[in-house]
């Protein structure tokens, strides 16, 4: 009964320290997520571009809070607070149950100033998915255990769910089915039970697809919703040249640490555990895919995801250092002291920033983004907004031959291009066809609007039919549909 009565205090304590960083860091709140949710808690439709790539799961959730709050500040942060303290519960949990209470606190203090670091008081796709992917780890794991089908239909449900917020979750359904094509060869399974497994795995994830898919489906047309949901999401923007993927100055050495000490921990895993083979790989496997939630686009937030997997692979290896020969010991022991030293530097100069950035006036992105003035104008409207080109260029007036097969070969060679001389045509099937009451258009698409020299299809639509009512914040320019 102490022990239980310690552990919850301990915990309790990581759980205030957690919090207590997070409001002493710089709360990032964007226009990306305040813009939607506005708009999504106020129009009776809303359409946007980059909503109808992204899945919608996290706008939906902090709109239905802020519709009963009235308070968007508040629904954000509370919406936060919630994912972060289901992971810190889930991360401790699982280590208390894997190791013992003393590492369990181990890995949570580990964990938190890592977490802190890469951007964790920010909320935004990465972190939502991350307590339905950790779940899903843990059932796996014990599905190379025994090898029971319900622990493997438990994994693949929770990472479906995971599916609904962010797609990079599909890098871990890759791997589950490496996993499982290759445990059928190295233990002689059936074809019969194989594709069993894999329909088991395949049906969540069918299933949140389509959740995905019909959820845009609802208010557009299939045409608009499959260009945005499925090509543009999964074959065109990951390849296209405006991401940044390289890593950011700043964080070069801050990644080179992780990276260590995730390799040092792996290889302490393999020379010293008495683990089975397919629990050490898969701890392996995962840990480094997780890291493909980077892709297709570099941000540190990013990072998010694979530090607590990071954490797990840590304790796993400091679980172990009892059996270390002594030349070893006294390796990572060196090794050991310059990480942490750099580490502590980098703290150091992260919060000397944050100290810094206290006094510096930043943007009230709520008040900006989300103006009570012009609430009236939206609700209860049928909008469209034209949103992508905000981040990923403006498209341009350009015809091409789609029966000669130009199109195709653009998709395959030139991603950048053929979203530039494609979308301004799906968008102009599909507000022509839906004739919603207003569009809003970044401030890229209302400075050709202006211009009027080599407008899309699209732009001579919002020239002709529609008039400019208001901005927001000058980036978003919202034009009523006139009326005979």
């Amino acid at each position: 009964m102490k022990n239980k009565f310690y552990c919850l205090v301990a915990f309790s304590v990581l759980i205030v320290a957690h919090i207590f960083l997070l409001l002493k860091s710089s709360l990032y709140i964007t226009p990306e997520l305040i813009f939607p949710v506005w708009v999504t808690s106020n129009a009776k439709v809303f359409v946007s571009e980059i909503q109808s790539v992204y899945p919608p799961s996290l706008f939906y959730i902090v709109s239905l809070l802020y519709r009963y709050s009235n308070n968007l500040f508040f629904s954000v942060n509370v919406i936060q607070l919630l994912f972060i303290l289901t992971i810190d519960g889930l991360l401790f949990n699982y280590l208390v149950r894997k190791f013992n209470f003393k590492l369990a606190i181990l890995g949570l203090a580990f964990y938190i100033p890592w977490q802190v670091y890469f951007r964790g008081n920010y909320l935004w796709f990465d972190l939502a998915t991350i307590p339905f992917v950790l779940l899903s780890f843990l059932f796996f794991e014990k599905y190379l255990d025994h090898y029971e089908i319900n622990q493997l239909a438990s994994s693949s449900a929770f990472l479906a769910l995971g599916l609904l917020f962010k797609n990079t979750v599909l890098w871990i359904y890759i791997l589950y089915f490496v996993w499982l094509s290759s445990l059928a060869i190295t233990k002689s399974v059936k074809l019969r039970s194989y594709i069993k497994t894999l329909i088991i795995l395949l049906i969540p994830l069918v299933t949140a697809i389509g959740i995905n898919f019909l959820t845009v489906l609802e208010k557009t047309t299939f045409e608009f919703a499959f260009y945005w949901n499925f090509l543009i999401q999964n074959i065109i923007y990951p390849r296209m040249p405006t991401l940044q993927r390289s890593i950011e100055s700043n964080y070069a050495l801050p990644m080179v640490i992780i990276l260590s000490i995730i390799i040092i921990s792996c290889l302490v895993i393999e020379k010293y555990s008495k683990l089975k083979n397919d629990q050490k790989l898969f701890i392996y496997s995962f840990s480094f895919v997780s890291l493909a939630n980077i892709y297709p686009r570099w941000s540190d937030f990013h990072v998010q995801p694979f530090l607590v997997f990071l954490t797990i692979a840590v304790i796993y290896a400091i679980s172990l250092l009892d059996k270390l020969t002594k030349f070893h010991k006294k390796t990572l022991t060196l090794i050991g002291f310059v990480i942490l030293t750099l580490t502590v530097l980098i703290f150091v100069k992260r919060i000397s920033a944050e100290r810094t950035n206290i006094n510096v006036n930043r943007i009230d992105y709520i008040s900006e983004y989300a103006p009570t003035t012009l609430t009236s104008l939206i609700k209860g409207k049928d909008i469209f907004v034209e949103d992508f080109s905000l981040y990923n260029g403006v498209s341009t007036n350009q015809d091409i031959d789609a029966s000669g097969g130009q199109t195709f070969k653009l998709a395959i060679t030139s991603p950048d291009k053929f979203f530039k001389f494609t979308s301004a045509q799906e968008t102009f099937n599909f507000v022509s066809k839906k004739n919603p009451q207003l569009i809003i258009i970044p401030m890229q698409v209302q400075e050709r609007e202006i211009s009027g020299i080599n407008l899309t299809s699209f732009e001579k639509l919002i020239k002709d039919k529609y008039r400019l009512q208001a901005n927001v914040a000058g980036v978003y320019f919202i034009y009523n549909r006139e009326t005979n």
